[in-house]
């Protein structure tokens, strides 16, 4: 039994294409500047959570502050001083909570990668498909080898490996526009 990829019309698959492959195209330069950068970007990641668990802590707290006559004063407070505080650890605290991070970033690798390989199989009609196979397998395997690491190259890991996962996500919407031409 073999899977049908549908895009609904010829317009559709039009607008796949270019949107496939600038999709693809824009992958695999933040990819790139990932691998050649892995410290800048492992460190970016972080901070991001950082500031956003940070900022979801304030608004939560303003809100407890703002509506404090209200039923569930004390309840509201804790919930956002609870993010407010890990979003200020994060921040403080970079190189031990990379640590922390790279451990989740291999659970997520791994299981990405299980999805993939499952999702090629479903592309299978298109030429792309093994592109995508292949895509699921790094990703497996990019989380085992981030297994076997850990904890020692936690500052320098996350970035490289989500660049590399990139670059082949990038690569696997290019090759998808490309099928869609044939």
């Amino acid at each position: 039994m073999s899977a049908k990829l549908s895009f609904g019309g010829s317009e559709n698959i039009q607008n796949g294409k270019k949107w496939f492959m600038s999709l693809g195209i824009i992958l695999l330069l933040i990819g790139s500047c990932a691998v050649v950068f892995p410290v800048f970007f492992t460190l970016a990641i972080e901070t991001f959570v950082g500031i956003i668990v940070l900022f979801s802590g304030i608004l939560q707290v303003i809100h407890a502050l703002w509506s404090r006559k209200f039923k569930g004063f004390i309840v509201r407070l804790l919930g956002g001083i609870v993010p407010l505080v890990i979003g200020l650890v994060l921040l403080a605290y970079p190189a031990k909570i990379m640590s922390i991070l790279t451990l989740v970033l291999a659970v997520f690798f791994v299981l990405e990668g299980i999805i993939r390989i499952f999702l090629s199989l479903q592309l299978r009609p298109l030429s792309c498909w093994g592109w995508a196979l292949f895509g699921g397998v790094i990703s497996l395997l990019l989380g085992i080898m981030i297994f076997n690491q850990w904890p020692g190259d936690a500052l320098w890991i996350i970035g490289l490996f989500i660049g590399i996962d990139i670059i082949f996500a990038g690569w696997t919407f290019v090759m998808l526009s490309l099928s869609l031409r044939k």
